[in-house]
């Protein structure tokens, strides 16, 4: 009938919409793909998938509470892996860059994670863990079981050994020497470069000029003399051509950043400029005929103070002037009264005895009158400090701001400073070698390297002992 029929066509409807359907849930199911696990590198704290002299930078930043580290970052700024991010992970890191070898060597390689499976694992929920005994897994001992979510991968029958290579699979003959592939060329070590005015560099901001030259303690430095008077810009630029990574006070100052600038007052003075790998440092302008204040003299010990014969004496050093008459301190002997019973007069022409002692023999327990009490010697801070450079004579009316005071002085720095000690005799004192940022102390002296003591921007308290010339950081 009509009825009967119609019931039919629309059970054949339903069934090619059901149909229809399965196939669709099949195929969304077949599409659906995991997302890889991010790799993250050894070294990269910042994350940008390279390790470069920012990832030094950045942890420096944390180590001076600049910037915050979350858990990823911590964990590639631990380079040194003994538990803690330090300055020690900023110096791995820069020397790893400098290529160095005595650097962990796993600097630059991803970093293992949680997700990564092991070679005893048994297997994720992304990865089934298939049983070849069990009958209804497809595939024979001969033929290799093919994933068929891996439409590129050919199948292979092993048991005919003439069959042609196919075009993604190509066929390598063990039996035949593969030729050696030549060992890649070592990347050369970094050098920088000062570009800038003329009046300072002699030519026109050409960076392939003005090599600074490789102290050795990731430092670098250079010297220009016989400066004009003036105020010139510059910069110190990598490996000696724009487009590389070029730097000012500040730091990285690629993409348009602002110049450095170094002011000269005396026509005919000297200029050290240094670099520090993360940002520039203008160690001194000397004015000609005036001391280098980078070159210390050699300090005066605790056994040997110095003293200036120039100088006023103080409360401790008393001055004798023969012809001034006694004070109530001193006593004159008149030759012609006779002697008391605390007094013996001693006659110049009778020999002395055993017991007697002349007045031109004085024993070792006597003290001569000429002996005169050491003067307590002041010290000062010295160096760049709030970006101001506090070493030039010129400067030299400032240094009572920064004078220890019963050893101690507190100084609110408020940008990165790099310290020296000087006392009233013009002696400089720096300390052997780098440091890196807020050293717990320094044994402070007349070192050819003339680093300073590095110390981060906040309120600081230092301490110095001058008998073991040791400069501390307290706080």
């Amino acid at each position: 009938t009509m009825k009967n029929q119609f019931a039919k066509i629309v059970a054949v409807l339903m069934v090619l919409a059901m149909t229809v359907s399965v196939f669709g849930l099949c195929a969304s199911a077949a599409e659906t793909t995991t997302e890889a696990n991010t790799t993250v590198l050894l070294g990269d704290v910042n994350l940008d998938g390279k390790v470069t002299i920012q990832d030094a930078t950045l942890i420096q930043k944390a180590i001076a509470k600049l910037a915050t580290l979350d858990e990823v970052q911590a964990a590639a700024a631990e380079v040194t892996e003994d538990g803690e991010v330090n300055i020690k992970d900023v110096t791995m890191i820069q020397k790893w860059i400098a290529k160095f070898d005595d650097v962990n060597e796993n600097i630059g390689k991803p970093m293992a994670t949680a997700d990564e499976a092991t070679p005893d694992q048994p297997g994720t929920p992304d990865q089934p863990v298939v049983d070849p005994s069990t009958p209804d897994q497809p595939g024979t001992p001969d033929q290799p079981v093919v994933d068929p979510s891996t439409p590129d991968q050919p199948v292979v029958d092993p048991s005919t050994p003439d069959q042609p290579a196919t075009e993604d699979q190509p066929v390598v003959d063990p039996t035949e020497p593969t030729e050696p592939t030549e060992p890649s060329e070592p990347t050369p070590a970094k050098f920088y470069t000062v570009a800038g005015q003329a009046g300072l560099c002699g030519v026109e901001w050409d960076p392939s000029q003005n090599k600074m030259t490789d102290n050795g303690d990731g430092t670098w430095s250079i010297t220009f003399t016989n400066i004009a008077a003036g105020t010139y810009e510059f910069k110190v630029v990598e490996n000696g051509a724009w487009g590389n990574p070029d730097f000012n006070l500040e730091g990285n100052a690629a993409g348009g950043g602002a110049n450095a600038k170094v002011t000269v007052e005396v026509d005919g003075s000297t200029v050290v400029i240094a670099f520090d790998g993360t940002k520039v440092i203008i160690e001194s302008v000397t004015a000609p005929g005036v001391e280098d204040p980078t070159e210390p003299t050699e300090p005066a010990t605790k056994d040997e103070p110095v003293v200036d014969p120039s100088e006023p004496a103080t409360d401790d050093e008393t001055v004798v002037d023969p012809s001034e008459p006694a004070t109530d301190d001193e006593t004159v002997v008149d030759p012609s009264v006779p002697a008391t019973d605390d007094e013996t007069v001693v006659d110049p022409e009778v020999p002395a005895t055993e017991d007697e002692a002349t007045v031109d023999e004085a024993t070792t327990d006597e003290a001569t009158t000429d002996e005169v009490a050491p003067v307590e010697t002041k010290y000062y801070l010295c160096g760049s400090i709030n970006g101001a450079n506090y070493a030039c004579e010129e400067d030299w009316e400032n240094l009572g701001e920064y004078v220890f005071v019963d050893g101690k002085i507190t100084v609110e720095f408020t940008s990165d400073s790099y310290l020296m000690v000087k006392d009233e005799n013009n002696n400089f004192l720096c300390t052997d070698g780098w440091l890196g940022f807020n050293p717990t102390s320094a044994v402070m002296g007349n070192y050819e390297n003339n680093n300073k003591f590095h110390v981060a921007a906040g309120t600081r308290t230092l301490a110095w002992d001058a008998e073991t010339f040791t400069l501390t950081l307290e706080a």
